[in-house]
């Protein structure tokens, strides 16, 4: 599956959901006001919808690798939704914050028709009391965000730092909720829009804790220690692993490797045949701060930890 299908597969079924609300509660008469409103629903949806799917992304989950042929195309999947969620979450705001300029050439006017607003359960009620709060949340959100843009797409930034903003994303993703279920229109929680919506912050939220308490891959984390080390002239190392529990891995696989120079675990590509013994081998070019950590002070008997085996690209 190519991420341009899923991207705009996303893209269609928030604008369908948005056309549904349009169909069912229709302006009397459509101004500028009018449309503004609808662009940032649009926007909102888009954003929500794309941050939804890097949350699911976020945990590698290995039911879908068949799907997309491997992590590597989910990750890339993950990158640019990433990317267009941010830029959403921008427009959003903008279009969003442009009362100001819009009042100095139109009247303010063009309220939602009479079927606009629906009673709701106390709950509702009860979470539109902090509707000020979920204003300013979404602020300061959109600007974290677009850092998070800018930390992404700069190459100079260390990975550490990258890494250590995309560690927040579960906490931005929670805030993001809050902000969205608490200003969604009333009539959303009735159509297909609102239940998106409830189908996203579920998903979001599990996938936001299992992320902030470290539990991305964890059944699928196998312990070991360095059994031996080959240090190669052309900067290379090969690092021969010893780990517990059953392991097995299949050529063309990769796995990520975490060890205490790491600065959280790295992916690299098994580089040893499959031999029944639960051992791994990974041939590492020193490229980096993290490798050339490794390269440079690694011994034998280093405690390390493996999570994998991933990757669809099967030799």
């Amino acid at each position: 599956m190519k991420t341009r299908n899923v991207l705009v597969g996303i893209g269609l079924l928030s604008v369908g959901v948005w056309l549904i609300n349009l169909w069912l509660y229709p302006y009397g008469q459509m101004n500028v006001w009018n449309m503004r409103n609808e662009l940032v629903f649009l926007t909102g949806i888009l954003a929500y919808s794309m941050m939804g799917l890097i949350m699911v992304l976020a945990l590698r989950p290995k039911i879908l690798e068949p799907m997309f042929d491997g992590l590597d195309k989910m990750y890339h999947l993950h990158k640019w939704a990433g990317i267009w969620a941010i830029i959403f979450a921008i427009a959003h705001y903008l279009i969003r914050e442009s009362k100001g300029i819009l009042l100095l050439f139109f009247e303010k006017g063009g309220k939602k028709g009479a079927g606009g607003n629906i009673d709701l359960p106390w709950f509702f009620e009860w979470l539109r009391s902090f509707k000020g709060d979920a204003k300013d949340i979404g602020e300061i959100m959109v600007w974290v965000l677009a850092a998070v843009l800018v930390i992404t797409l700069c190459r100079k930034i260390p990975y550490h730092i990258w890494r250590y903003t995309h560690k927040l994303m579960g906490i931005i993703f929670i805030a993001i909720a809050f902000h969205t279920i608490v200003l969604s229109p009333p009539t959303f929680w009735t159509q297909p829009v609102g239940w998106l919506f409830a189908v996203i912050t579920v998903v979001g939220v599990v996938a936001s804790v299992i992320s902030l308490f470290g539990w991305i891959g964890k059944k699928h984390q196998h312990s070991g220690k360095i059994l031996n080390i080959t240090r190669h002239e052309n900067d290379l190392i090969e690092i021969d692993c010893e780990l517990k529990g059953e392991w097995h891995h299949k050529a063309g696989q990769y796995a990520f490797l975490n060890h205490r120079y790491f600065s959280g675990a790295h992916p690299f590509t098994i580089s040893s045949a499959d031999c029944g013994n639960d051992c791994v081998r990974f041939s590492i070019k020193d490229l980096g701060d993290g490798t050339h950590r490794l390269f440079t002070h690694a011994k034998v008997g280093d405690p390390i930890r493996v999570e994998g085996p991933y990757g669809e690209f099967i030799l």
